[in-house]
């Protein structure tokens, strides 16, 4: 069982030494035998699990958090199987492609993280600004004017009549929160694991595009293994369309790219454009991010200055006008 950080790391170092040694011409067979006992005695448990994904074992269980890229082992070499594919070519492809997806992956990704830390960052301090105006600064107003017998600005007097309204809007702020910290969460658990995200997902505003490239990417990468795998065209079309959740809706926004590759799958040049699109797919995402960070930037700052706004010149007003009041 692969369960922990350490133990993704030893059978990472075991698929590196397999690949290596394939790529001198040895077969898997003798090139398990030469691993075992070339490494330390607890390196046992990681090649036997290796042995486990080629042969189609499932006694292999991966769990939590870390040993995420490495469940996409054993349904690669299932499929690779199944297609009568060569399984010994997938650690070969996966030292080169997999691990550089998920590499890729987090990268894309960390731009997005880092908009959800800034909106997390924004949204509790507007709650907390909501919150000590309505609760602490307002009410005091309201107190040394009606000692006066004065009466408070209309502003003022607004926010503190609907105090309602803006706990609403305290709450849908906190909902706001919960949303971002739990959409993060599930994108990093999604890239580590190299799987698609959620379909609840789409319904926050501006994931739904990056969630359609990401799916193309994953299509991208899991094309290029099997195809380097020898699995037939059509079957790694197919198969990676499945894995990656893409359907033909999500391809809508760069048709040119799909348009091609189905025209390579049917002249049976899938493998070379697959190739060509892996070095070139990192130019959808980044354009993507810059434009939903900048978008989404632009929003929250109009609409949360406007918001704050309101209450410091609620604030002010009754400063002002307290001399007269006096």
């Amino acid at each position: 069982m692969i369960t922990n950080e350490s133990a993704m790391d030893r059978i990472s170092v075991v698929s590196r030494m397999l690949a290596y040694q394939q790529d001198q011409g040895e077969s898997m067979v003798s090139a398990l035998a030469k691993t075992k006992s070339s490494l330390p005695a607890h390196y046992d448990d990681s090649i036997e699990a290796i042995k486990n994904i080629i042969t189609g074992d499932e006694d292999v269980v991966f769990t939590g958090y870390g040993a995420g890229p490495f469940r996409i082992f054993a349904v690669l070499a299932g499929l690779i199987r199944k297609e009568d594919g060569d399984v010994s070519q997938l650690f070969i492809g996966a030292k080169e492609y997999i691990q550089e997806a998920v590499i890729q992956a987090r990268e894309y990704w960390s731009g997005f993280n880092s908009l959800i830390a800034y909106l997390v960052v924004v949204f509790i301090l507007a709650i907390t600004v909501i919150a000590i105006f309505t609760k602490k600064v307002m009410p005091g107003f309201e107190e040394v004017f009606s000692n006066f017998g004065a009466e408070l600005p209309t502003l003022t007097k607004f926010i503190l009549v609907n105090e309602s309204m803006f706990m609403l809007v305290t709450g849908i702020l906190t909902l706001c929160v919960l949303i971002c910290v739990a959409s993060s969460y599930h994108v990093r658990k999604q890239v580590a694991q190299l799987r698609p995200l959620s379909s609840i997902c789409r319904w926050i505003p501006g994931v739904r595009s990056l969630d359609d490239i990401y799916s193309y990417f994953l299509f991208v990468h899991f094309a290029n293994v099997l195809t380097n795998a020898r699995v037939e065209g059509v079957a790694s079309f197919n198969h990676a369309k499945d894995l990656s959740m893409l359907t033909d809706k999500k391809t809508s926004k760069f048709s040119v790219w799909w348009d091609a590759v189905k025209a390579a799958q049917e002249v049976g040049v899938l493998d070379q454009e697959i190739e060509y699109q892996v070095s070139h797919i990192n130019t959808l995402f980044s354009r993507q991010m810059i434009l939903l960070r900048e978008s989404v930037t632009l929003i929250t700052q109009i609409s949360l200055g406007l918001l704050i706004g309101l209450f410091v010149i609620a604030m002010y007003l009754p400063i002002f006008m307290l001399g007269s009041a006096i």
